[in-house]
């Protein structure tokens, strides 16, 4: 018994010492030694790469799988969108035209032996090794790799531009290999569509004697070498995600130690005062994220300026900031701290804690946000704002905060068809800019209710317990839920079942009290418990709780009191798209404005969610003061009217409207005003009319303040204000087309369609407006016409930075004795006066050469709200035709000039404007006198 007792034990110990090495097989890290040379003036580097991989599978591997991103191949479609969406940063990344990197693989090699080996993917970025023999568990194997990359001349992660070299993810990087199988995503062209394991690195560099090198590491040596270079020895202390690097002979450093670890902020000259506030929100940031989870574990942090062209990336162990955020003046401190403060406390939520960025996207992104606006919460007060407006001046403009933008865009899209899932595939998204509302948005504020479900404290553990268990590792989604229901000791698949794997709304509503009983009604299909607080007449109060099932249902209220007021989610947790259905009676809040400016009606962001809204205050329009007053649904709909005198005319204008946004849940609006002008100088200016029309948007959203979005529109318009026309129906080009100001009822169409990209100044994709018109002889009209013009815009580049812009414009009428089409002015032959050339049909083209006279001025004023970035020039010719009955009657009219086009920024990358200065000369006319245009964004 004594010899089976020992053999059982001999076993036993046996078995748990071969289970504990196999459990440490499970979570040894691949190895990186990396040996590379970078030559700042070709652009390039050269590196031979040792990679140390062991099988942590229970399954042998014969082949292994690296990410090569460098060698993404980009078809014709792809690089137009690029371009295009870069407008939405307002910068051109590619300013030496397209350039992507060049990756050359010399040879794999495993013990001096040639593997054979093959590039896969559609967008050819999956590097297959294949072994000599499979490879076992727990086994491991040393290959090594001689490549070369020609860095591309472009603004991102990898690329350069100026002085300042970026590369991250510029090497061969493995791919993840679990119990599924290898994770060989795509590298998709926009966000980051990244999963890797943590790795321990050596890298041996050498870089000009001139640079200054920020990197993922240690620099644990450094030698001088022969022909103005030295090598630097990095090492990593514990595993990375991947190892990224900047060069620059231009960066200057600030340095500081918090809490042991040494953190450096780079900048560039004139940017000390921003590099020293990066350091103060590192602090801050580091701070906070370590009492929530655990120490940054790594000695240093490095804070790095590179030509990125959005705001921030996150890198291991350093953060890639766009130096434009270095140019953000002192009212947007707040925002420069939560751009700083997000991309630092991703090495928690990236780098220490993997996840699958391209798979599982919100795990990443939804989590940092949430707890990044905490932090802003918790720096700044409950309702964080976000502008510090002088003290003189902010009375006058309204507040907005980091919590109210959170939800904002999600709520818009929520309302119609292009809602989708938060947990999609990176390529599953329609389009960029909806990642933002989905996954950071709609993300953050998931994990807030999911803290009230399942309790601070609960919520807190599992958040603890992430950071102990997994650093170093990755954590799936499924894993995150299992911790969740841990931690909770509920059931909370539903819950994350509901709002991330649907694209289903939440919307509860309070319809009333009716015997004694409240109405509650489930507008949407989210099912969640909901507080319910009701105020009785005697002061009262009670909470019932509503577990939401059903679509409706009448809750018993036993009190002997009658109610005054009852709340919906009182604590406003639920991510409820509406509101103002919450509470009953409605509640109606009236805001008193010193000065009523568009966005109280464009953006519900400034008014009351729980509310309907009325806003009234002085508007300066039509060339005067007035007044104006709105009744608003956030969101939903708006009534407004206005009244105002035009000192310069003496004309007494008044208005009165109503928009409706979301018709049929898609992205269409309709609506309609009518106008009265009271001309008190003779009454020759006296009009009264109105319009109505339906919009149906064609893309998420437009790029900037001055573009226009793709859309179609149909309208009525019986007379017309002064010179709107058409474009009275937001946006609609109604450049060329002649109005008459009485006796028009006028039945049109409208489309834009723009492909074309970066906004403001496209380089290259075209712009197609349509119109198509009717006036008859309906409510009290006397004029009587068709018409039907195409507008269509090209632009080609020439060289990276300039470009031809070529227009064709045809208009048709009939009658063909109306004047339907005026040919000369700022949009048309800039030669002639707007009114000398007028016609029922019109032949316009106009070519332009736009170039670069200086770029990079760098001017700015009033602490950078505005600035000047670069002088353009254009050489232009103008050449058009219009006629009445008889085309072989018309004369050719021509003319040509000089432009000047300079960019600005407003606030240093919030928005960008193309002033434009034209002088044209009308040709073969002698007696005609040049004309001189001053306007915003280019002619066409």
């Amino acid at each position: 018994m004594k010899l089976r007792s020992v053999l059982n034990h001999c076993f036993v110990s046996g078995f748990v010492v071969l289970f504990l090495s196999g459990w440490s097989f499970a979570f040894e890290p691949p190895r990186y030694e990396i040996n590379a040379s970078v030559d700042a003036v070709s652009k390039k580097v050269s590196a031979v790469q040792k990679v140390t991989f062991t099988n942590n599978t229970s399954k042998p591997v014969g082949e292994l799988y690296f990410h090569i991103y460098p060698n993404r191949q980009y078809t014709q479609r792809e690089k137009d969108f690029m371009l295009r969406y870069a407008g939405y940063f307002h910068v051109n990344p590619f300013p030496g035209g397209f350039q992507t990197a060049q990756f050359t693989l010399h040879s794999v090699k495993y013990s001096q032996k040639e593997l054979p080996f093959t590039i896969e993917g559609g967008d050819r970025t999956i590097l297959k090794i294949l072994l000599s023999r499979p490879l076992a568990p727990g086994s491991s194997v040393e290959v090594s790799l001689d490549f070369e990359v020609k860095i591309p001349h472009a603004y991102g992660r990898l690329g350069w531009h100026e002085n300042i070299i970026a590369l991250s993810r510029w090497y061969p990087l493995l791919s993840v290999l679990d119990e599924t199988g290898w994770h060989n995503h795509p590298f998709y062209p926009f966000h980051r569509p990244f999963f890797s394991e943590a790795a321990d690195y050596t890298v041996n560099v050498t870089v000009p004697s001139g640079y200054i090198a920020a990197h993922s590491g240690y620099t644990d040596a450094e030698r001088v070498e022969t022909e103005g270079t030295r090598t630097l020895t990095i090492k990593t202390t514990l595993p990375i995600r991947e190892f990224s690097l900047a060069l620059s002979p231009d960066f200057k450093v600030e340095e500081a130690v918090f809490g042991g670890i040494k953190v450096r902020s780079f900048y560039l000259p004139g940017n000390e005062s921003h590099a020293e506030k990066a350091l103060e929100d590192v602090r801050d940031l580091m701070a906070y994220y370590t009492e929530k989870f655990g120490k940054y574990p790594y000695k240093e942090f490095n804070i790095v300026p590179v030509y990125l062209g959005y705001g921030g990336e996150q890198m291991s162990n350093m953060m890639f900031i766009d130096t434009r955020v270095y140019q953000l003046p002192k009212i947007l401190n707040r925002y420069f701290d939560f751009l700083i403060a997000h991309e630092a406390g991703h090495q928690w939520f990236y780098n220490v804690v993997g996840t699958d960025e391209y798979a599982e996207m919100w795990l990443e992104e939804g989590v940092n946000s949430y707890f990044i606006l905490e932090y802003l919460e918790n720096k700044y007060g409950p309702q964080a704002q976000i502008l510090e407006w002088p003290k003189y001046i902010d009375w006058l403009i309204p507040s907005l905060s980091f919590r109210q933008t959170r939800d904002y865009r999600y709520k818009w899209i929520a309302r119609t068809r292009i809602k989708q899932k938060v947990l999609e595939k990176l390529s599953n998204f329609q389009e960029p800019s909806t990642i933002f509302s989905l996954t950071y948005g709609k993300g953050a504020a998931i994990l807030a209710m999911l803290r009230e479900v399942m309790g601070q404290d609960a919520f807190e553990r599992v958040f603890k317990r992430i950071y102990q268990e997994y650093s170093f590792k990755n954590l799936s989604i499924e894993e995150f839920i299992k911790l969740c229901g841990e931690e909770s000791r509920k059931d909370l698949n539903s819950f994350f079942n509901e709002w991330l794997r649907t694209d289903e709304v939440c919307d509860y509503a309070v319809e009333g009290v009716k015997n004694n009983a409240i109405r509650v009604v489930n507008c949407g299909n989210i099912v969640m418990p909901v507080d319910i607080v009701v105020h009785f007449k005697n002061g009262e109060q009670k909470t019932l709780t509503w577990n939401g099932e059903g679509r409706e249902e009448a809750l018993a209220i036993d009190a002997p009191f009658a109610v005054k007021r009852i709340i919906l989610d009182p604590k406003e947790i639920l991510l409820d798209i509406d509101r103002s259905n919450n509470v009953w009676p409605r509640n109606i809040d009236v805001k008193i404005v010193p000065l009523y400016l568009p966005i109280y009606d464009n953006l519900p962001l400034f008014l009351k969610e729980d509310a309907y809204n009325v806003v009234i205050g002085p508007e300066s329009a039509e060339g005067g003061l007035g007044i104006k007053a709105s009744f608003q649904k956030p969101y939903d709909y708006i009534f407004y009217g206005a009244s105002g005198y035009e000192f310069n005319e003496s004309l007494f204008h008044t208005r009165f409207g109503y928009q409706f946004n979301n018709l049929f849940h898609d992205q269409m609006t309709t609506g309609f005003e009518l106008f009265n002008t009271e001309d008190f100088d003779g009454g020759e200016e006296d009009l009264a009319g109105g319009k109505a029309y339906i919009r149906k948007e064609l893309s998420p959203g437009a790029y900037g303040l001055t573009s226009v979005n793709d859309h179609a529109t149909f309208y009525l318009l019986r007379d017309r204000s002064l010179n709107k026309g058409a474009s009275a129906i937001a946006g609609e080009d109604a450049r060329n087309i002649s109005y008459l100001k009485k006796d028009e009822a006028i039945v049109g169409g409208a489309l834009h369609l723009e492909k074309a990209g970066p906004y403001p100044d496209p380089l290259k994709g075209y712009k197609i407006n349509t119109l198509l018109e009717h006036s008859g002889h309906f409510l009290g009209a006397t004029q009587y016409f068709y018409r039907s013009a195409t507008d269509l815009a090209l632009y080609y580049p020439v060289t990276a930075r300039s470009s031809l812009a070529v227009r064709f414009k045809y208009g048709w009428g009939y009658p063909t004795d109306k004047n339907l089409y005026e040919l000369g002015g700022f949009y048309g032959l800039r030669g002639y006066d707007r009114k000398t050339l007028r016609g029922s049909n019109v032949l316009l083209s106009s070519l332009e050469y736009r170039f670069p006279i200086k770029q990079n001025l760098k001017i700015s004023f009033f602490d950078h709200l505005l600035g000047i970035e670069s002088v353009g020039g254009v050489v232009f010719a103008d050449i058009g035709r219009n006629w009445y009955g008889d085309f072989d009657g018309s004369k050719v009219k021509k003319d040509a000039g000089l432009g000047l086009r300079i960019t600005t920024n407003i606030a240093s990358f919030i928005e960008k404007v193309v002033l434009r200065f034209d002088v044209a000369q009308a040709i073969d006319e002698s007696k005609q006198d040049a004309f001189y245009w001053f306007g915003i964004n280019q002619a066409f």
